[in-house]
């Protein structure tokens, strides 16, 4: 099963409020999106593919290449609802990056974040498949222009490096010069930002654990909701065998009362495999468990069924960037 090909109606929503703004007339937008079949729910599914041609023809009844800059730069973190909250009041800034991938399938399922942190710098390409259309494109630049505003907003100065998109420069990049403020690179393999690691540890402005939790629950039970069947399945058979070692897809397709060919089948028909499942599962639950400060990092290398800390370590540094023992 592939992800749907989806919006949040939040996302199309502040997207109307923004161009209405500059004059362009919301209603009809609405209609072809079926906005308001949204409610009051902010994270109704609205079809992606009609919010991309939306977005299209915003750029073309502005005639303006910087809308994608306009647009970001009028978002605030609230504006994306349980998720901003959950990104406002997180722990550090590495904690919120995690927020921000994690929870994108609730806004986009077909969207992806992809975290590298390497050499001191942190790449985070942005991947959502689709026709390369003007709102595609313009989408996608106005999703990293976004991204990096939210993280001004919550932690000051980001010290990016590269900005690159994986299509040819529109036809005036002005406005995208200024708001990045660095070097941008056009028809690149991919989208992606690129900026120091040192800011990863700054605290944000609003930070406050307590509710950081809350609106995690709040998120995960709903992540929860979209997650197919078999991969949350998955996931706990794997979570009761870590203990004991690395388990197998071998093992966890017995435990399943599969043959392991099923299960390889139809973990990719969700659009995933085991050795992800497996290496989501570790990430995430070394995340829960140092931050509770319960476990030494032996202990958690043992309940996460890796052969010695030293192998944790390095699975750690590849997930975020840091030792174990700098985790908060």
């Amino acid at each position: 099963m592939r992800p749907a090909r989806t919006i949040a109606a939040v996302i199309a929503g502040y997207t109307l409020r923004v161009a209405a703004a500059r004059g362009v007339d919301p209603a009809p937008l609405a209609a072809r999106m079926r906005l308001a079949e949204a409610g009051d729910d902010p994270l109704h599914p609205i079809d992606l593919d009609a919010y991309l041609a939306v977005y299209g023809d915003i750029v073309r009844a502005l005639d303006d290449p910087g809308w994608p800059i306009h647009l970001a730069t009028r978002l605030r973190p609230e504006d994306y609802s349980v998720v901003g909250f959950a990104l406002l009041t997180a722990p550090s800034g590495r904690a919120a990056l995690d927020r921000a991938v994690r929870y994108q399938q609730l806004h986009c399922p077909a969207s992806r974040w992809q975290v590298d942190i390497e050499a001191g710098e942190v790449r985070l390409t942005w991947s959502r498949p689709g026709p390369p259309g003007l709102g595609q494109r313009a989408a996608n630049e106005g999703v990293l222009a976004e991204f990096v505003h939210t993280a001004r907003a919550l932690l000051g100065p980001l010290p990016l490096i590269e900005v690159s998109f994986a299509h040819a420069a529109p036809r005036d990049v002005s406005a995208h010069a200024a708001f990045f403020g660095c070097s941008l690179r056009w028809n690149a393999a991919v989208d992606a930002l690129r900026w120091s690691a040192a800011g990863l540890d700054a605290v944000p402005r609003q930070a406050n654990p307590a509710m950081a939790a809350y609106f995690e629950q709040q998120l995960d039970a709903r992540l929860a909701a979209l997650e197919p069947g078999l991969v949350v399945q998955v996931e706990r058979h794997i979570l009761h065998r870590l203990p004991s070692g690395t388990p197998s897809l071998v093992e966890v397709a017995r435990d399943l009362g599969q043959s392991p060919r099923t299960l390889r089948r139809r973990l990719a028909e969700a659009g995933t495999g085991f050795s992800e499942v497996l290496d989501r599962v570790r990430q995430r639950e070394a995340d829960h468990l140092l931050r509770a400060g319960r476990s030494t990092v032996a202990e958690v290398a043992w309940l996460l069924g890796f052969s010695d800390a030293s192998a944790f370590t390095r699975a750690f540094r590849r997930w975020f960037g840091t030792a174990p023992g700098a985790h908060a």
